[in-house]
C-alpha cells in the first residue's frame, strides 16, 4: 500500500471545518454524536428533508419529526480529489466526495471513507459510519458494503 493511500484511510478528523448547528439542524447533529442518522420528516405531508429547513418544501408546514434512517444507500455519482483542494486538507489527498441517495429517498453529500479511489462506482452500496471529530461533533461518512 502507498504511503499516499494510506494517508487517505486517515480519519478527516482535525483538518475540517465544523459546521454550526442552527435551530433546525440541531436535533441532526445531535443524533450524529450519538451514532445515529435522523431525517426530518414533515409531520403533515411526510416529505422527507435534507438538510433540515424550516418550512416543508412541498406542504409548507413547520410541522417536523425526526425519523431514524438505515444509514444504507446507492452512490449517485463522485469525485475524486487528486490534487488542488483547500491548502487544509492538501495532506488528505486523494479523497472522494460522494452524494449517496439514503433508503429513505434523500441525497446526502460526504466523504467516501476505506475505499480507494480507483473501486468507487456509481449505484455501489454504502453505508453511514461516524468518526468523532471533536468531543462535541460527529460527522456522518460512507463506506462500502
Amino acid at each position: 500500500m502507498s504511503e499516499r493511500w494510506a494517508r487517505s484511510l486517515r480519519p478527516f478528523s482535525k483538518k475540517l471545518l465544523i459546521p454550526k448547528p442552527t435551530r433546525y439542524s440541531k436535533p441532526f447533529w445531535e443524533a450524529t454524536k450519538r451514532h445515529e442518522l435522523m431525517i426530518q420528516e414533515c409531520a403533515d405531508c411526510g416529505e422527507r428533508i435534507y438538510p433540515p429547513a424550516p418550512i416543508c418544501p412541498r406542504c409548507l408546514s413547520e410541522n417536523f419529526k425526526w425519523i431514524k434512517s438505515s444509514g444504507k444507500g446507492k452512490v449517485l455519482t463522485f469525485s475524486t480529489i487528486y490534487a488542488f483542494g483547500p491548502s487544509w486538507c492538501a495532506e488528505l489527498l486523494p479523497y472522494t466526495i460522494v452524494l449517496v441517495r439514503l433508503e429513505e429517498g434523500i441525497v446526502m453529500m460526504s466523504h467516501l471513507i476505506d475505499c480507494k479511489p480507483e473501486d468507487a462506482k456509481c449505484d455501489m452500496d454504502v453505508e453511514v459510519v461516524f468518526e468523532d471529530i471533536t468531543e462535541d461533533f460527529t460527522m456522518p461518512r460512507f463506506k462500502p458494503i
